[in-house]
């Protein structure tokens, strides 16, 4: 799984949230669905329904948010997709999740 973005907060009444996306162009987070989101108690994944930019960010409705309440249990929740859903990079390309954890050396 790789982590495209985190709910940043909740947009409006009817179940908005707002979007913090890793992805570029910034709105290609909403080319995936489902989302899985970590959740109380673990993994659980929603489909999105709507999505758009708004403003510098990017809000969306999810299956499951019909009102602020439920948007608002899920801010602060990171957005993963599985790997395999990425794009093909070129030779010499690298998803920046390729990059976690690799010792960097200057020569």
């Amino acid at each position: 799984m790789v982590v495209l973005g985190r709910i940043a907060g909740v947009f409006g009444v009817r179940g908005w949230v707002k979007v913090f996306s890793h992805t570029e162009p910034r709105d290609g987070i909403l080319t995936y669905s489902p989302w899985t989101i970590g959740e109380e108690g673990g993994w659980r994944e929603r489909r999105l329904l709507d999505g758009k930019p708004h403003g510098k960010g990017i809000i969306a409705l999810l299956e499951g948010c019909g009102d602020r309440d439920q948007a608002a249990l899920l801010v602060g929740r990171d957005i993963v997709v599985r790997r395999d859903w990425l794009p093909r990079l070129e030779q010499d390309d690298y998803y920046w999740s390729d990059l976690e954890g690799v010792r960097v050396q200057t020569l």
